[in-house]
């Protein structure tokens, strides 16, 4: 089932994210600062949190940013199933109008693969922020079209 996060799982929400910090990747303050516990739960609570469920266990999820998708994560025995595509094509239809961005590590090839069978445009490399984990990322963008 795929729906909008609860404030209340914010934590396994938290957990999520973390457990995929070599894909997305995540500073190791985001799994011991409670800052950023918080901003999770911030973000599910403005309900820019989805998740999608199985057996009423949450095995994705994605965290827009505007028309950006700024993280998606699966777990890891629930990949190549299908769920990072159900959380993509909902970020297509929440940005219909305006088109969605997305951005990956240039190393994250299953990454980059979905993004393009799912009619994103590669958009090259963007560089990262100065003293970011990532020195660079490469950018996608989708704009539906009719």
């Amino acid at each position: 089932m795929l729906r909008r996060a609860r404030e209340v799982e914010a934590g396994v929400v938290h957990a999520l994210l973390w457990s995929a910090k070599d894909d997305i990747p995540l500073v190791e303050a985001f799994q011991t600062d409670p800052y950023y516990r918080e901003w999770v739960a911030d973000r599910c609570k403005q309900k820019v949190v989805w998740v999608v469920t199985e057996k009423r266990k949450i095995i994705g999820t994605m965290v827009m940013r505007g028309t950006e998708i700024f993280y998606l994560a699966v777990s890891a025995e629930h990949r190549r199933k299908g769920v990072a595509r159900m959380l993509v094509r909902k970020a297509k239809a929440l940005c219909r109008e305006r088109g969605v961005t997305a951005k990956a590590v240039p190393g994250n090839i299953p990454v980059a693969r979905l993004l393009v069978a799912e009619g994103f445009r590669c958009d090259g490399v963007m560089p990262g922020l100065p003293g970011s984990i990532t020195q660079s990322w490469i950018g996608y963008s989708y704009i539906a079209s009719g």
